[in-house]
C-alpha cells in the first residue's frame, strides 16, 4: 500500500535533481522542501499535502490526494514582534510572509494530484507533480524575491482598494504589525496613511470580538511605539 512517505521521497528525488531546487532541504517530517538564505534572512517553502480519500463521488477505490502550498518568509518582518506572539514561539517562527496554493494538475478544478493507493500510477504521477512544481514554483519566488516586491504585492494595493485587498483581512493578530514594519523599510512616506487603514481595521475586528484582534489590540500602543524606534539593518534586506 502505498504511503505519503513513499510519494514525498519520491518528490524530493525528483525536484533535487533540478538546478532551482537542489539547494532545497527536504524535511520529511513535515512533508515540505525549505531553502534558507541565512544572511538575508529569507526562506522559501514548498509544503505538500497528503489525505487519503476517492478520487471522486462514483469512485470504489482509495486515493491519496496530494496538494501544494508556497510561502516566503523573510524573518526581519517578524524577529522584532516575537514577543507579541502568545502561542508557541516556534508556530510563529514558522508563519511566512506570504502563502499560497500552487497547482500540480492543471487538468483537474481543484489542482491536485491522486495516486492510487496501491501504487499502480506512481511513477506518472510524480512525474505530472515534478512539472507542475518546475513551472509553477519559479516564477511565483521570483514575484516575492524581495522585500520591495513584496510591499509591492501586499502594501502598495491598500492606498487604492483598502482593506479588501489583504488576504488576512478577516482577522486579526501580528500580521498588522508586519506589514507595518514592510513598509517602514520600503516605504516609510507612507507609513502613517497605512497604519491608519490597519488601526482601524484592527478597532473593527476587536469590536466584533475577533479572537486574535483581542490579543493585539491591548497592547498594539506599545507594539506601534516600539517600531517606530527600532532600526533595521540594510545589509539584511537584501
Amino acid at each position: 500500500m502505498l504511503t505519503k512517505k513513499e510519494i514525498f521521497s519520491g518528490i524530493c528525488s525528483a525536484l533535487r535533481k533540478h538546478e532551482t531546487f537542489k539547494n532545497f532541504k527536504c524535511i520529511k517530517s513535515r512533508t515540505e522542501l525549505i531553502r534558507f538564505n541565512k544572511s538575508s534572512g529569507k526562506r522559501k517553502k514548498l509544503s505538500f499535502h497528503f489525505y487519503r480519500t476517492v478520487e471522486n463521488v462514483d469512485s470504489e477505490h482509495l486515493s491519496i490526494r496530494v496538494g501544494l502550498q508556497a510561502g516566503v518568509r523573510f524573518d526581519v518582518l517578524f524577529k522584532w514582534n516575537e514577543k507579541y506572539f502568545s502561542g508557541e514561539l516556534k508556530l510563529y517562527k514558522d508563519n511566512p510572509s506570504i502563502f499560497n496554493k500552487l497547482s500540480l494538475d492543471s487538468t483537474r478544478e481543484d489542482g491536485r494530484v491522486y495516486f492510487n493507493i496501491d501504487g499502480s500510477d506512481y511513477d506518472s504521477k510524480l512525474v505530472i507533480i515534478e512539472n507542475a512544481v518546475i513551472k509553477n514554483a519559479p516564477p511565483y519566488f521570483a514575484k516575492y524575491d524581495n522585500l520591495e516586491l513584496l510591499y509591492e504585492q501586499l502594501i502598495a494595493p491598500i492606498s487604492t482598494q483598502g482593506i479588501a485587498c489583504i488576504p488576512m483581512r478577516n482577522f486579526g493578530g501580528l500580521w498588522i504589525l508586519q506589514y507595518l514594519t514592510l513598509t517602514k523599510i520600503i516605504n516609510p512616506s507612507k507609513f502613517t496613511e497605512i497604519e491608519q487603514v490597519l488601526f482601524r481595521h484592527l478597532e473593527n475586528l476587536y469590536q466584533k470580538n475577533e479572537p486574535n484582534a483581542q490579543e493585539l489590540y491591548p497592547i498594539y500602543d506599545k507594539a506601534l511605539e516600539e517600531l517606530k524606534s527600532t532600526s533595521f539593518n540594510p545589509a539584511r534586506l537584501a
